[in-house]
């Protein structure tokens, strides 16, 4: 406050002296998380590059690459090991020094503050270290994701330097170190290449128990190689986000995939000679109302059935007729589709399940000649569950001779 007398007197009050405060305003979005990976024992005369990711904790977006921001590297404890840019080099001997380093990363944007993360490793001569590699927040990489029934295919995202003796790479494992609210699981963990990534698994003994009202929940994956070979043991962990379903996570998710570029450039290439260019090609490329992967299913609708809007997975996602129908019911219209269990279904996606005696007039499940589910739902991974419609009455009913059903799909 300034001026001579901020709150001049009056019957009530005295006048009061002026104050002045001094405070900082920090610019919006600086990165302010630094994450190091961790460094294994490594060996002598061994020289690898650390991994240091920059996060702005409040979009969760990594920020590695950005113009203007650099990431050093330091040694502040220990002499058995120097620096050189990006690059770690242990000595060729051990010597009378200590065989412990403590690296430090610094990440510095030009009038901001600065931030930093160290780690600490040791040098042991009786194996070699290996250093490990865990793709994140970049493009095929892991990172944060809507809960959905499509497997992650960890074991593609993480790699090791470590060989064996015909120089062929050795495979990493995989386990969970922090997994809350038990939405995921690793498929074949110790499988390297082939370990899967599921989430809300509904066979597991110890279910999904939801978001217990949050939007996002927290998952840690470690991938680890065990000593051997002639190398020491090595780990790396992520913690991701997986997010409560929602059209804002679904395109989210895509621009983060290794196949939404080439996806991208396709459909502008198609929309380009329709006359559509620029930022409306781009909008509507991520708009529920287009076709992103040219299989004839929406984006839309993508995401209402569980498919995939970067691959041509049509005679997996659309609903399906029953033709195989139970002992009585020949008569009756069958479908079967899969839809978000209600618990999960936070974007509030409507499935209207509709029948018709003659494709031009549609009922609602309400109506007496409309659709009723048959039988229970079945839970499947991802939040999702497959239900089965069939129509109350038979195509000879009331005189009729057809009889139809459709699901439609409505979102917000």
């Amino acid at each position: 406050s300034g001026g001579t007398d901020p709150r001049n007197s009056n019957v009530t009050y005295s006048g009061a002296s002026p104050v002045a405060q001094t405070f900082t305003i920090n610019a919006i979005g600086y990165p302010r998380t630094v994450t190091l990976d961790d460094i294994g024992t490594m060996g002598l005369n061994q020289s690898f590059k650390p991994r240091a990711t920059v996060i702005d904790t409040t979009t969760g977006k990594v920020l590695n690459g950005t113009s203007g921001l650099s990431i050093t590297y330091t040694i502040t404890s220990g002499t058995i090991a120097t620096v050189s840019g990006n690059t770690v080099t242990t000595d060729s001997a051990v010597g009378a020094q200590s065989t412990s380093v403590t690296l430090k990363a610094t990440a510095a944007l030009a009038g901001y503050a600065t931030t930093s993360k160290s780690k600490t490793f040791s040098v042991d001569g009786s194996a070699s270290g290996q250093t490990i590699t865990f793709k994140y927040g970049e493009k095929g990489g892991l990172r944060d994701m809507p809960l959905s029934r499509k497997p992650i295919s960890i074991g593609l995202m993480a790699f090791t330097n470590a060989k064996d003796s015909n120089n062929n790479p050795l495979g990493l494992s995989f386990r969970l170190t922090n997994n809350e609210n038990n939405v995921a699981k690793i498929v074949n963990p110790t499988g390297g290449k082939n370990a899967v990534l599921v989430l809300a698994d509904p066979n597991e003994s110890s279910k999904f128990s939801g978001f217990g009202g949050q939007d996002s929940i927290e998952v840690t994956i470690e991938a680890y190689r065990n000593s051997g070979d002639g190398y020491h043991a090595a780990s790396v962990s992520k913690t991701i986000k997986i997010k409560a379903p929602s059209k804002s996570a679904f395109f989210e998710a895509r621009k983060m995939d290794d196949r939404y570029e080439d996806k991208k450039n396709v459909a502008l290439t198609r929309l380009s000679a329709k006359g559509i260019s620029g930022e409306k090609a781009l909008a509507l490329f991520d708009s529920d109302n287009y076709d992103s992967d040219g299989d004839g299913i929406s984006n839309a609708l993508e995401r209402a059935f569980g498919g995939d809007s970067l691959q041509n997975d049509s005679t997996n996602t659309l609903p399906k007729p029953i033709k195989s129908k139970p002992s009585g019911e020949e008569d009756h219209e069958f479908i079967t589709f899969l839809r978000y269990n209600s618990n999960y279904n936070t974007e509030g996606i409507q499935y209207i399940v509709e029948t018709s005696r003659d494709l031009r007039t549609w009922l609602p499940e309400s109506h007496a000649d409309g659709a009723e589910i048959h039988g229970s739902a079945v839970e499947t991974d991802g939040g999702m569950e497959r239900v089965v419609y069939k129509t109350k009455k038979g195509r000879a009913e009331d005189g009729h001779d057809k009889i139809f059903i459709r699901v439609r799909v409505k979102t917000k």
